[in-house]
């Protein structure tokens, strides 16, 4: 069921009406510092889940790929007055400008992927993680995973040598391309920086300026909505067995 759809689950007319089906589309620079200033926030009457490691993997590895990953659904409540929760891991009072109705595993994935805040991971105790794109495997177009993870950070040295690029520090990629040739040069002065090392870095730029900057993330947003209505659509969104996304 596709979100466009998502006014038509309803036979109350106005409710169907106030379902704002735009097709806008986030970037995940753009929700990434959203999620930082708080204006994307959880409602209290949906509980925290947070997607383990391997979920975590395998949905990054549909973003280097291109595949879709669905839609987000927020509430825009206006003035009215609600119970919210700032994104796992972001300690500050929630803004709350749009609330996460649907979604909030995929953008807590991606803040906790991209900013590294200090939560493990997992019940139990369980662990911190880091995430690193096997950019080896992807220039080589191996079959092997691409998104690996590590419950410690690999120092610049492990991630240059082994073409492990760190997703929390996507946001400054460029930089970490730049070090990556320098230590190329430093380690490797007989290669030809034009000819075999630069080829390689405007690959890398390419695609992780795509990933930040240009992989869209599409999103439909409730406005002028009554909150009991809201709670409705939360409700048929988590026990319909039509999956929204």
């Amino acid at each position: 069921l596709v979100r466009d759809d998502l006014g038509n689950r309803f036979t109350d007319n106005v409710l169907r009406h106030q379902v704002d089906t735009e097709r806008e589309k986030y970037k995940i620079q753009e929700l990434v510092n959203k999620c930082e200033r708080t204006e994307l926030a959880i409602p209290d009457f949906q509980r925290f889940f947070v997607w383990d490691k391997d979920q975590i993997r395998d949905f990054f590895d549909s973003i280097l790929n291109g595949f879709f990953i669905g839609s987000l659904l927020f509430w825009e409540p206006s003035d009215q007055k609600i119970g919210i929760t700032a994104i796992k891991g972001i300690a500050k009072d929630p803004l709350g400008t749009q609330i996460i109705l649907d979604g909030q595993q995929r953008a807590t994935s991606i803040y906790y992927a991209l900013r590294s805040p200090d939560y493990k991971l997992g019940e139990r105790g369980g662990e911190r993680w880091f995430f690193y794109i096997d950019l080896n495997a992807y220039l080589k177009e191996e079959e092997s995973e691409k998104i690996r993870s590590f419950s410690k950070e690999l120092d610049p040295e492990d991630q240059f040598s082994k073409l492990f690029f760190p997703l929390n520090r996507l946001e400054h990629y460029s930089d970490w391309i730049r070090d990556w040739e320098d230590f190329m040069n430093q380690k490797y002065p007989k290669l030809d920086y034009y000819s075999e090392v630069k080829p390689i870095a405007r690959i890398m730029d390419t695609k992780l300026r795509h990933v930040l900057e240009e992989f869209g993330i599409p999103h439909v947003t409730l406005k002028n909505t009554h909150l009991n209505e809201v709670i409705e659509i939360f409700e048929r969104i988590n026990t319909s067995g039509t999956k929204l996304t």
